[in-house]
């Protein structure tokens, strides 16, 4: 009998523990609608805002090939001033990691941009995943994600 009641606690546990899970969309970041936040999730984007910069990370495995690659349009309004690949911890030597891709990101202009994000191979015409992220440029240049959406 104790076993049985174990196993109904644990599946609460995990049950629970799914209902309330909220992606780390940071202390900055405008709340955003049910489908940004499921697409979010579905991505683990990671979302964080300090000092006039927005920071975007996306899982990413560069060893097979893929990458994410991105287009700005309205690029007066924001720009790219870093990326980066950190790759997840995993023992010595091991090949073969994934991580995930850090963008950063400041405002110039206040209004709107929106910058596409491909995932793909460089030899490839057609990507793996395609995610488009709109942003809110403030007066005070601050970058704020607005809105996620997928291609499908």
């Amino acid at each position: 009998m104790k076993f049985r009641a174990f196993e109904v606690m644990k599946f609460w546990g995990f049950f629970c523990a799914a209902i309330f899970f909220v992606p780390n969309l940071g202390a900055n970041s405008l709340i955003l609608d049910e489908n940004s936040t499921q697409i979010a999730q579905i991505y683990k984007i990671e979302i964080s805002n300090s000092a006039k910069i927005c920071e975007i990370s996306l899982r990413s495995n560069p060893t097979t090939g893929y990458s994410w690659e991105i287009s700005i349009e309205n690029d007066d309004k924001i720009a790219l001033i870093s990326q980066e690949f950190k790759q997840d911890k995993a023992p010595k030597n091991f090949v073969g990691v994934g991580g995930k891709e850090i963008f950063r990101f400041k405002g110039i202009l206040k209004g709107e941009a929106s910058v596409k994000f491909r995932y793909q191979r460089p030899w490839e015409k057609s990507a793996a995943d395609e995610i488009e992220i709109k942003f809110e440029i403030d007066e005070k240049l601050n970058p704020q994600v607005k809105e996620i959406s997928q291609k499908k």
